[in-house]
């Protein structure tokens, strides 16, 4: 082969390389895996507010995941117990929230939650959301 022909074929080789890492890293970014939600109560709230249901959840947050842009019909109320996560509220610039800080997200508004810390991290929240819908939509 001569050498001309070598280094278009190397160049071509490492081209393609470069994409399949390119796709590969989108792809595990679009994947990220979701939480471990676990539901410690579920109660509708007082008797005075019977349209809505207040739920407690405990929420772990290996490397890397995520709730996706979503939003919920109710508030959403979170403390950090364990590591530090990244809230991404639409229309507002990253916020870090660390253990022992807690963060509030109205209905409606869109948000992400990730853990890009690189240590595994624990959250526990309290969602006051209408009766019968789901405790999040996803939003693209």
């Amino acid at each position: 082969m001569n050498n001309g022909l070598t280094r278009i074929l190397a160049c071509a080789g490492l081209v393609i390389a470069v994409s399949a890492i390119s796709v590969c890293a989108s792809l595990a970014e679009d994947a990220a895996p979701p939480p471990k939600v676990k539901l410690l109560m579920k109660n509708e709230v007082v008797s005075s507010v019977p349209s809505k249901e207040a739920y407690m959840i405990d929420i772990d947050w290996s490397v890397g995941s995520s709730t996706g842009r979503h939003i919920h019909s109710g508030d959403e109320y979170a403390e950090i117990v364990e590591g530090e996560l990244q809230l991404n509220v639409e229309g507002q610039p990253p916020k870090t929230v660390k253990v022992g800080e807690s963060y509030h997200n109205l209905a409606g508004v869109v948000h992400e939650t990730k853990n890009v810390s690189g240590k595994a991290a624990r959250s526990i929240a309290v969602l006051i959301i209408d009766k019968g819908k789901p405790l999040s939509e996803p939003v693209k």
